[in-house]
């Protein structure tokens, strides 16, 4: 009655590794990352991508996202009593765009050429 034959469709049991072996499967959690100050380059990047997309930005919807997404350092009230963007912002901006974007006097935007 009892045979001593063995299954081909035997399951096989693996011995449960040790403790020691699974160290490396413990989570590990990322360090903390310090927030990132942005920068008067992250603005030029981000104007000439909007540009680049929309086809304009006006001047005060410009002012409004980098006041609200990129802090207040990078606006400043000029001599006239007008909000405008940080000489680092407009020389960033100027250095990426190369020419390409041109001001617009009259309608107080910047479109690409």
């Amino acid at each position: 009655m009892g045979s001593s034959r063995k299954s081909k469709h035997s399951l096989q049991l693996r011995a449960i590794p040790k403790w020691e072996n699974l160290k490396f499967m413990l989570y590990k959690p990322k360090e903390k990352r310090t927030a990132v100050e942005p920068t008067a380059q992250d603005v030029a990047e981000w104007m000439v991508k909007e540009i680049r997309f929309t086809g304009t930005l006006y001047q005060a919807d410009a002012i409004d996202y980098v006041k609200r997404n990129f802090g207040e350092q990078f606006v400043f009230v000029n001599e006239n009593g007008n909000a405008s963007l940080s000489k680092e912002v407009k020389k960033a901006f100027r250095k990426l765009h190369r020419g390409r974007i041109a001001w617009d006097r009259d309608g107080f935007l910047w479109a690409w050429t």
